[in-house]
């Protein structure tokens, strides 16, 4: 499994400047690089995983569960707007909210 190298090229990043490691764990753990593909440029080179590497990473992905939801006209919409107006992806901010209903 190859897995291409990200690099930022943009001036004005969206992902804010970090003061912090810890201020910079704080925003990871809530966002994601797919929050921000106008960031992400592929590199030229690729890196080789590791056997090991490659199964962790193949056996955290058959730990999550795909739910299909189906949304009444015009809920989709919404939650795009809403997810704009957040910068981050419709199926994270649907993540978050379930999270924060979990919670609570």
């Amino acid at each position: 499994m190859k897995a291409s190298k990200k690099t930022s090229q943009n001036a004005q990043s969206q992902v804010p400047k970090f003061s912090t490691l810890e201020e910079e764990r704080a925003f990871w753990a809530t966002h994601s690089i797919a929050d921000f593909p106008e960031e992400w440029t592929a590199a030229d080179e690729s890196i080789e995983l590791t056997p090991a590497l490659e199964g962790k990473i193949r056996s955290r992905r058959g730990q999550k569960h795909l739910f299909p939801v189906y949304l009444e006209p015009g809920q989709w919409d919404k939650v795009q707007k809403v997810a704009q107006k957040k910068q981050v992806s419709p199926e994270t901010l649907v993540r978050r909210w379930i999270e924060e209903k979990l919670v609570s």
